[in-house]
């Protein structure tokens, strides 16, 4: 059983080293990029996600804008407007996963990095999470709010 576990640690350690020598010929790729240094200089994004980052979304050419680059990582909404009715914005259903697995990842790893950006959520996040926290609240501590019923 001893031997058993002590090849068992012996191949955990190789595979350890594989990784690490993996991470640092994709941090030598990312740096050779012309983009390289400007996506790893955002908050949130290392090597491994610049790398991904930059395998999807290539030289950036093919963006005429941020916003273009946005809509295909189906962070923009679409607008579904129609008749009398205005302003009906919806989440898009056809968009890249690969960039939108990238930029929700950055923007998690973020929040625990980045001081500003957690600043950021903190006081935009407050407002989603009025109705599922109203009892963390003043008003929900006197009781003046109900919470709603599920369902």
């Amino acid at each position: 059983m001893a031997t058993i576990v002590a090849e068992m640690a012996s191949d955990l350690e190789a595979v350890n080293d594989r990784i690490a020598a993996i991470e640092q010929t994709i941090a030598g790729v990312v740096a050779e990029h012309e983009l390289g240094e400007n996506v790893t200089s955002l908050p949130g994004i290392g090597t491994t996600l610049a790398a991904e980052f930059l395998a999807h979304a290539g030289t950036l050419s093919i963006y005429p804008s941020a916003a273009a680059l946005a809509a295909h990582a189906g962070l923009a909404p679409i607008s579904r407007d129609s008749g009398r009715r205005q302003g009906h914005q919806v989440r898009p259903h056809r968009y890249h996963r690969g960039l939108r697995r990238v930029f929700s990842m950055s923007s998690s790893a973020a929040l625990s990095h980045c001081p500003r950006s957690l600043a950021y959520y903190v006081t935009n996040g407050i407002r989603e999470r009025d109705r599922s926290c109203w009892c963390w609240s003043d008003a929900g501590a006197e009781g003046s709010r109900s919470p709603r019923p599920a369902g």
